[in-house]
């Protein structure tokens, strides 16, 4: 009796088994270059997608699976918000609660999502500024992908910390990613309003001529990057495919620290990228945002060489200065310098009705 109960054991053993490893190996792996996926931001695309600015992510639609993953590395590149620090990753469904995914530094792994519908439309945005690698997604057994509904807009917005969403939650630093958060900021406020794809060429401490306390050798300012897939390498590609509908530029913050720059040669170095941005996209209004301040907004950045760098190009009929100060006051700011969260939403709140009427957009 011992011995036939214990091949019975055996037997069910051998038959549940393979069926759990089968389950198992089921799932359906689809590579990220799937042209179901429609990406969001700059993107340098291989048998792999590295997103380093931040705001990048992707839209698709799955279909018959209640298990979604993500699958992501979390490399180290030549930049302090991409060494050995962890980054933010937010994804929702069918414009539901956005959800976070925290991805450890120098982790290469896949993450499970929290998914409630068995068919959605999936949207996920990088929130942080580090480097990351998207490797593919995974849906159940007999999952499978479509195209997502497209943005109706397409928005740049040109910029340093302020545009990115640094210290917007927080004091913290790049230690922190949830201090930061690019979603959030008035560019992505203007994403969700105008339904527009906006892509932030923007980095934590970039200036015009120089970076932050750095003397102009030793930068990387925005018009050395602005041209770059890779924001911290020198990793040149066709881009102007995607041509913006409005750019939006708020510069200038980083130049006013050691050493500042004065303010005939910032509105020089202003003429030309302006020149430069007008080349690649030839029919977008651009805006010139005078920076929403410094000392909790009551000290403006270089406000006369902003107006002056637009006059210079008054050829240029869809060239705008748009004057911000007093936009956000001290309640608005973390630190005096970066808008929190209710000084990010004041700007995107005083933004929309001029775009409005500018842009014609409803």
């Amino acid at each position: 009796m011992l011995k036939q109960r214990f091949l019975i054991v055996i037997i069910l053993a051998a038959l549940i088994l393979p069926l759990g490893m089968a389950q198992a190996q089921s799932d359906v792996r689809f590579s990220p270059v799937e042209r179901a996926i429609y990406y969001l931001g700059r993107v340098q695309r291989g048998e792999t997608m590295l997103w380093t600015w931040a705001g990048t992510g992707f839209r698709v639609k799955y279909l018959n699976s209640m298990a979604v993953a993500l699958h992501f590395s979390a490399e180290n590149a030549p930049e302090p918000m991409s060494t050995d620090v962890p980054r933010l990753v937010q994804y929702r469904v069918n414009g539901g609660e956005w959800k976070s995914l925290l991805i450890p530094a120098l982790s290469d792994q896949t993450f499970p999502l929290e998914i409630t519908d068995s068919e959605g439309v999936l949207e996920v945005i990088k929130v942080s500024e580090g480097t990351l690698t998207f490797k593919g997604l995974r849906l159940a057994s007999g999952g499978a992908l479509a195209g997502a509904p497209l943005p109706r807009r397409k928005i740049e917005i040109i910029g340093d910390s302020i545009t990115v969403g640094f210290r917007m939650n927080g004091m913290g630093g790049y230690e922190t990613p949830s201090d930061h958060n690019a979603r959030l900021t008035y560019g992505g406020t203007l994403a969700e309003t105008f339904d527009a794809e906006v892509r932030l060429i923007a980095v934590t401490g970039a200036g015009l001529i120089h970076d932050y306390d750095t003397p102009p050798s030793e930068s990387k300012p925005m018009p050395a990057r602005y041209s770059l897939l890779h924001r911290a390498e020198n990793s040149l590609s066709n881009l102007w495919a995607w041509q913006p509908d409005l750019i939006l530029i708020n510069l200038g913050s980083n130049d006013t620290t050691n050493p500042t720059v004065p303010e005939a040669n910032f509105q020089s170095a202003m003429v030309r990228f302006l020149a430069t941005i007008r080349a690649h996209n030839p029919s977008a209004r651009i805006i010139v945002l005078q920076p929403f301040g410094l000392n909790g907004g009551s000290v403006p950045v270089y406000q006369a060489a902003l107006k002056g760098a637009v006059q210079a190009r008054r050829g240029d009929e869809k060239l705008l200065y748009l004057d911000t100060l007093g936009w956000l006051t001290s309640e608005h700011f973390t630190d005096g310098a970066h808008p929190n969260a209710a000084g990010q939403s004041r700007a995107a709140e005083m933004l929309i009705p001029y775009l409005h009427e500018i842009m014609g957009w409803n």
